[in-house]
């Protein structure tokens, strides 16, 4: 059986050449003659919530959409994806820098390359700056996604049977609201690193036990950045993932 065309997992160089890009972009939005503190600001937030709006739909397709793994490249994240929803505990896993950084690095590139040849044509006005900073805003939030979501399964670094029968409780209890504090308790206990665990508080990145609601049905919180964007989101895939469960 021939093996169906993925991307490599791990590419350092590809790494390197999407930091590069991204120094590069970024330097040429601030030297803009019409870069501005406060629409740089704005535009993160604006880039955060954008950034985040696509991870859920593309979630959302990997889960539902695509329903063989033979299809080239995008088989086989699905099938990652549809994987990790079977053990979310053991995977991912956030120590595996190369892997996570170089999954952003392939979603940086087609964004930061036409930026940054506009921008090195020259920046005309104030729209252009603030929607090419509001691209290179989205690439950087996009370059940590795998990293983030990692984070958001930190029990892949510490597994432990426990921590699995917890988990599996908690998705039975009856309310939200209970199955988040409980989620918040839970990984309380878990060695989160206090940058990350400070970001998460602050829901700057996605905390774990935001994302882990969308595990007990896999019909909601499809975002995998901060979850800005899954009010919104939600509206739209929740009943598109009801509809696909009951045709399978």
């Amino acid at each position: 059986m021939s093996r169906v065309p993925e991307l490599p997992p791990s590419c350092a160089p590809l790494i390197v050449v999407a930091l590069l890009a991204k120094s590069l972009a970024v330097y040429l939005v601030v030297t803009s003659e019409y870069a501005s503190f406060v629409l740089v600001v704005v535009a993160f937030f604006v880039s955060g919530f954008l950034a985040d709006l696509i991870t859920a739909f593309a979630h959302f397709a990997l889960d539902y959409v695509v329903t063989s793994y033979k299809i080239p490249v995008i088989g086989p994240m699905a099938r990652e994806f549809q994987k990790h929803h079977e053990n979310p505990v053991q995977y991912p896993t956030n120590s595996n820098y190369s892997v996570n950084f170089t999954k952003g690095a392939y979603g940086n590139l087609p964004v930061l390359i036409p930026v940054i040849v506009i921008a090195w044509n020259g920046i005309e006005g104030v729209l252009s700056f603030f929607i090419l900073t509001t691209l290179v805003g989205a690439s950087v939030w996009a370059f940590f996604v795998n990293q983030i979501h990692a984070y958001t399964h930190i029990g892949a670094d510490c597994f432990s049977e426990e921590l699995q029968q917890q988990m599996e409780r908690i998705k039975d209890l009856a309310s939200e609201t209970e199955q988040r504090k409980k989620y918040e308790t839970l990984f309380e206990t878990v060695p989160i690193p206090w940058a990350i665990r400070t970001l998460q508080n602050l829901r700057l990145i996605l905390s774990p036990s935001a994302h882990n609601v969308h595990h007990i049905t896999f019909e909601k919180n499809f975002a995998i950045i901060n979850g800005w964007s899954n009010p919104v989101a939600n509206l739209i895939l929740q009943p598109l993932a009801r509809q696909f469960k009951a045709k399978a």
